[in-house]
């Protein structure tokens, strides 16, 4: 393997690597809720930190904010209205 190939490849890591500002925001969490708005503000502000950290991706624009599974007990206190 010649050396131009290997910074051709690395070239390509380092391009998949950098992280444009993102257009879109897709959370688990309804924006409007203060604490999702101060969440996403939090990430926008701290991108580069918050992806590092693995808290959050950017793919094609899209800033993809990760949380641990919700439990059973929280997901039925989020989404299971009483008719």
């Amino acid at each position: 393997m010649k050396l131009i190939d290997l910074e051709r490849r690395l070239a390509h890591i380092e391009a998949a690597r950098s992280v444009a500002a993102p257009t879109h925001i897709l959370t688990d969490r309804a924006l409007g809720d203060p604490a999702g708005d101060l969440e996403a503000a939090d990430a926008l502000a701290n991108l580069r930190q918050w992806i590092e950290q693995g808290h959050a991706t950017v793919r094609h624009g899209v800033l993809c904010l990760n949380r641990p599974a919700m439990t059973a007990g929280e997901w039925a206190v989020a989404h299971v209205t009483a008719d």
